[in-house]
């Protein structure tokens, strides 16, 4: 091999060799810690239907019923008995939580199909009443189980047809 080849590849190995320090020099590294904590799923499970009970009416009106299951009505709609029941779920969550539970503004009952409409509803717990959306926060020390009440109003409809009517309300949780 000639001289100057040699004095070429020579040259050429320092060079890449102080270029690796020289890029070392200027790295800096370090590791990212990566975490992730699996907590307790919301758990909503309705324990009491919300129930209006058995009613009369001639040109519609209303009924409520209350968080604790009394029942007011306007118009001509009457209640035959004491029927009403307010409902009742629970939930349950992991520990400290803080969560937000909503019912829909409007849900519909149908008898075939006849329907009434279900509407403002209220929730209450232990801990707070109001309108949804509603907001819990469970102790820092347990997983809890609230009971929690729900009423609200059904509109009647002026000749509403006779039958058994049903329908359901989704209710919500979801961690803040």
């Amino acid at each position: 091999m000639r001289k100057s080849t040699r004095r070429v590849l020579l040259g050429a190995a320092t060079l890449a060799a102080i270029s690796g320090i020289a890029h070392d020099a200027y790295a800096a590294k370090d590791n990212l810690t990566i975490n992730a904590k699996i907590i307790a799923a919301v758990k909503i499970t309705a324990t009491q239907a919300l129930d209006f009970g058995s009613l009369t009416e001639t040109t519609g009106g209303t009924v409520k019923v209350d968080k604790a299951g009394a029942a007011t009505v306007t118009g001509s709609v009457n209640t035959v008995g004491a029927t009403t029941k307010q409902g009742q779920f629970k939930i349950s969550a992991a520990k400290a939580a803080k969560l937000q539970v909503t019912l829909p503004a409007t849900a519909k009952i149908a008898a075939g199909t006849k329907t009434m409409v279900v509407k403002s509803f209220l929730i209450s717990s232990a801990k707070a009443l109001g309108a949804t959306p509603y907001k819990i926060t469970f102790g820092a020390t347990v997983t809890k189980k609230t009971d929690n009440n729900v009423g609200a109003t059904l509109v009647v409809g002026a000749g509403q047809a006779t039958g058994a009517y049903t329908g359901a309300a989704v209710m919500t949780g979801i961690y803040q």
